[in-house]
């Protein structure tokens, strides 16, 4: 992927793809990213991703999808229309145009809709996001460091010819943020489903917290996984090869998934997933992401937020939780792999709310680092 030039289908494929991977679970539904990169080469709509040093200073913008994924999943949630709606209203509200967006985390949808968003409204998107893996709360973000979480608008995607319904949120921290765009979303008219946009920077403030080069990472691992695809082999050992990933990497399960339980509410999937059979089984629990797993073989856990827990199958397809059901059904083998979080999200506030999560999963305990020098 060449920053600063447009891209081309292929490219997407491979970032949502990667992003699918990268998301610890979240971050939106492949099923709905995919028909969203149709609608982009229909319209000719090719974005364009730039580093830091590409663009130096100017305003920032983020826009994002919010929700339950598995409602998204089932219904008609184009994205289409309400996230580059709402990053026109942030713009009015505060009275800029936005030099370039950022994604706000990494995942399949919320790795794509800034990049529609951006060629829509014809300006690129950094290479970067506020997390490198999916989010169940924005307290997660680093961006909560250098910008406020107000301006807060959130939107429902209308569908053609119906008037959209738009919030606009006076909000003084993340929880605040959460609990009521969460409950805005649960109401019949968002469908447990929505785009909103928040956190207003600049260039040169995001620099300093945020995590880099994500949208590239996402390219480079959809480029193994979608190789491996073609080639009819496992992803495992070119992933585990892959520079900016060896470092990152433990295996921490193959095999099937035995058992879903997911119950929707509130805005979120709260989430059980198990691999194997006892005496031998992996359980991994989720907010909409992957948060905690847990080994029979093992006394504490394996790996745990803001570490991620990702997905992909024996024959090169990542996914996430919104297609988990399905991939059980398959009967394919998975590997479950943690990944080291990136040193931006070690910081005392994100692992605060990291912590808050977990206590909800029934885990009071501190953060154990994962080391991917433990092995498989």
């Amino acid at each position: 992927m060449q920053l600063n030039q447009p891209l081309n289908r292929e490219q997407l494929e491979c970032i949502i793809e990667g992003a699918a991977f990268l998301g610890s679970g979240g971050g939106g539904p492949l099923s709905l990213a995919r028909p969203l990169i149709d609608y982009m080469a229909n319209q000719s709509l090719w974005p364009t991703v730039a580093s830091f040093d590409q663009i130096k200073t100017g305003p920032v913008g983020t826009v994002a999808g919010i929700g339950s994924p598995a409602a998204a999943s089932g219904g008609d949630m184009g994205f289409t229309r309400a996230p580059v709606r709402m990053v026109r209203l942030m713009e009015q509200l505060t009275g800029s145009s936005f030099r370039c967006l950022i994604p706000g985390e990494t995942g399949p949808m919320n790795s794509l809709i800034p990049l529609l968003a951006g060629a829509q409204r014809g300006i690129p998107i950094l290479d970067a996001d506020g997390a490198g893996r999916a989010m169940s709360t924005l307290g997660m973000s680093t961006f909560n460091e250098t910008a406020p979480v107000h301006p807060f608008v959130i939107g429902n995607e209308a569908s053609e010819g119906e008037t959209p319904i738009t919030a606009q949120l006076t909000l003084n921290d993340p929880s605040q943020a959460d609990a009521m765009s969460r409950s805005i979303v649960s109401s019949p008219a968002f469908d447990s489903a929505g785009a909103f946009s928040t956190w207003p920077s600049t260039v040169e403030a995001l620099n300093k917290v945020v995590v880099h080069g994500s949208l590239s990472l996402c390219f480079s691992i959809g480029t193994i996984l979608r190789q491996s695809q073609a080639a009819g082999i496992d992803p495992l050992p070119a992933l585990a090869e892959q520079p900016e990933l060896k470092p990152r990497l433990r295996v921490l399960f193959s095999g099937p998934i035995t058992g879903v339980d997911v119950d929707t509410t509130g805005g979120f999937d709260r989430m059980t997933v198990r691999l194997g059979k006892k005496p031998s089984q992996l359980t991994i629990m989720g907010l909409n992401e992957n948060m905690i797993a847990w080994s029979d073989s093992a006394s504490s856990p394996v790996c745990m937020g803001p570490d991620s827990i990702c997905y992909v199958t024996t024959d090169g397809h990542a996914f996430s939780n919104a297609s988990v059901e399905d991939i059980m059904k398959q009967g394919k083998t998975v590997h479950v792999i943690g990944l080291v979080a990136d040193q931006a999200l070690k910081k005392p506030s994100i692992l605060r709310a990291y912590a808050t999560v977990l206590a909800q999963l029934g885990y009071a305990g501190c953060y154990q680092p994962l080391s991917a020098e433990q092995g498989a």
